[in-house]
């Protein structure tokens, strides 16, 4: 069954102890998200298909719960309380034979981590417990579309050396998806740049403090070179105070053909 329900942070503090919140919305502080973005923001980020799915009662609450507590009334509440980290992938392309299609949204500030999905599955975010700030990337077979390995390299706090060690072992066919989140550069050495640059990254030089970029490329096999977007922090243009506006990226990866 699915709830059509909607409810505001404070009917959401009360129906889910914060681990729970935490599990919807990676936040830090979740009034930090209303701070960030308004109601218009977030319906950028979720349309009513997409809350639809996060509110199946079988995934998040029990149905008698919400009944006892919440009316059936206005949709916006929904809007108010959930980030996009809670909803599901977008729906996925039409791909040709022989592709894979993919999306990728990039970090939002420091509140909302970034999403990587695969043929419509999460393969990394908050719903998978492996996003995280810094660098996130996942790995794919280029040949089947199966999912190799993820991983996130916090490159503010943390060591840029298991980064170069898993560039390393990226091995020929393989398909490699990266999506930053709140600050990616600060430990980003050269030789892990030319390591990535290596994979088809033509922004990965120009990567700074809190700028946000997604990336797809691969190894040993030919990616489109429109599989990159960047955006440079810049506190005059910033979306977000101290950090510019989400990146999203979607299309369809060829498979890889020896």
């Amino acid at each position: 069954m699915v709830v059509t329900v909607v409810m505001d942070v404070m009917d959401l503090m009360d129906l889910m102890d914060v681990t729970d919140v935490m599990d919807l919305m990676d936040v830090t502080d979740v009034m930090g998200v209303m701070d960030l973005m308004d109601v218009t923001d977030v319906m950028d980020l979720m349309d009513v298909t997409d809350v639809m799915g996060v509110m199946d009662v079988t995934d998040v609450i029990d149905v008698m719960d919400v009944m006892d507590v919440i009316d059936v009334t206005d949709v916006m509440g929904v809007y108010r309380a959930l980030s996009s980290a809670a909803r599901l992938c977008p729906n996925g392309m039409a791909c040709p034979d022989n592709h894979f299609s993919f999306s990728i949204q990039s970090g939002a500030a420091n509140v909302v981590a970034p999403k990587i999905c695969l043929q419509n599955k999460m393969v990394l975010g908050t719903a998978v417990r492996n996003a995280g700030v810094g660098i996130n990337v996942v790995i794919l077979n280029g040949k089947t579309g199966e999912l190799i390995k993820t991983g996130n390299f916090d490159m503010y706090a943390g060591d840029v050396n298991p980064l170069i060690e898993l560039l390393k072992s990226i091995e020929t066919g393989s398909v490699v998806m990266m999506a930053s989140y709140d600050e990616p550069a600060s430990k980003l050495t050269d030789e892990a740049r030319k390591l990535i640059a290596e994979l088809g990254s033509s922004k990965v030089q120009a990567l700074g403090f809190r700028d946000n970029w997604v990336f797809v490329g691969g190894k040993g096999a030919a990616m489109d070179s429109g599989f990159e977007k960047y955006k440079k922090n810049d506190r005059a243009s910033n979306k977000y105070e101290d950090w510019p506006e989400i990146l999203e990226l979607k299309g369809c990866i060829p498979r890889f053909m020896e």
